[in-house]
């Protein structure tokens, strides 16, 4: 806490280093024994006569803008975001219900001039979403070229900062990657299944779409979805003059993990590998398995890395290259 804002704060409260949780730090509203409708009165009044000091002082200052109280929340944002701090924390402080609400304000703040369209979002090379209900978060960003991403539960690291790129004989997506375009949408649909255990499915999440280009200026989707219980990702390459047919060489999806976690796999290339039973064994261990990979971390959250919708794909198998990082 610096010290001009200590001095603001002891106008209000005599004991600035303990003040309680239910009272405002300035009390220019008092929430105590209100019932919602008068508190939401109060506000409203308050918030005019505020808005009317505001114009005085705008009009002293010489600002020719319609200064108001709302303002000082894009100013709280922005400001926010140049210190560093993360979108899914500014938006959660700001009581937003959507992260895409967050980021089309900043967004707003930053091209008056040229609004996105729908769903679009400035990069600035990293960006986060959370899961609809927010239990997990997720981080993408560029670094120096290279495309990151980390997964965290309640705040709590779950899968570390990992790289993600893919090899190519017609051009790589690894190194030297820029960030084209970045679009976020959600959904929230039931599907019901034709037959099983269960009839209708909840497909919820959020996602995240990247538009990365290479030197070649061939362009690949990185395509995020975070659900309330995990993540997937994939890759995809839309039709384009300068990258017909091609040839895959090698994907480097990272999954960083933390500690030595215990695992249930069964190893890759070996005879009738489909026939075997699980091994349980520490990660330490483990060099190359074949999916679904079932991990239970040092803080006894349980992980399953496998794949899906593979079209004109090669299956996937998981290579451990030690400390905890898997490929």
């Amino acid at each position: 806490m610096s010290d001009e804002l200590k001095t603001l704060l002891s106008v209000h409260h005599t004991d600035i280093e303990s003040i309680p949780e239910d009272i405002y730090l300035f009390p220019i509203i008092q929430r105590a024994h209100k019932s919602d409708i008068d508190f939401d009165k109060e506000v409203s009044s308050k918030n005019v006569n505020v808005n009317k000091e505001l114009k005085k002082l705008a009009k002293l200052a010489d600002i020719q803008k319609n200064v108001t109280f709302h303002m000082s929340r894009h100013t709280f944002a922005d400001l926010g975001r140049s210190a560093g701090v993360d979108l899914y924390s500014v938006s959660k402080l700001l009581g937003h219900s959507k992260l895409s609400q967050t980021e089309a304000n900043l967004a707003s703040m930053d091209q008056e001039d040229e609004p996105l369209e729908k769903g679009q979002i400035i990069f600035r090379d990293g960006v986060m979403i959370a899961s609809p209900y927010r239990g997990l978060s997720l981080t993408v960003n560029r670094d120096k070229g290279k495309i990151f991403y980390e997964l965290n539960k309640d705040n709590a690291p779950v899968i570390r900062p990992s790289r993600l790129g893919v090899f190519m004989k017609e051009g790589d997506f690894y190194d030297n990657l820029k960030v084209r375009d970045a679009r976020v949408s959600d959904l929230n649909e039931v599907c019901t299944q034709p037959w099983g255990e269960v009839k209708d499915i909840r497909n919820n999440y959020n996602e995240l779409r990247l538009e990365v280009e290479n030197t070649s200026e061939q362009t690949m989707f990185i395509v995020f979805r975070i659900y309330n219980d995990g993540l997937g990702f994939r890759y995809e390459w839309p039709e384009q003059a300068n990258l017909q047919d091609f040839v895959i060489l090698d994907e480097r999806s990272e999954f960083r993990l933390s500690g030595d976690p215990l695992t249930w796999s069964i190893d890759a290339y070996i005879l009738n590998r489909t026939e075997h039973l699980y091994e349980e064994r520490p990660l330490s261990e483990v060099d190359t398995v074949q999916t679904p990979l079932t991990l239970k971390t040092d803080t006894g959250y349980y992980l399953s890395i496998h794949e899906s919708a593979l079209t004109d794909y090669a299956n996937m198998n998981i290579a451990h290259k030690g400390n905890g990082l898997l490929e």
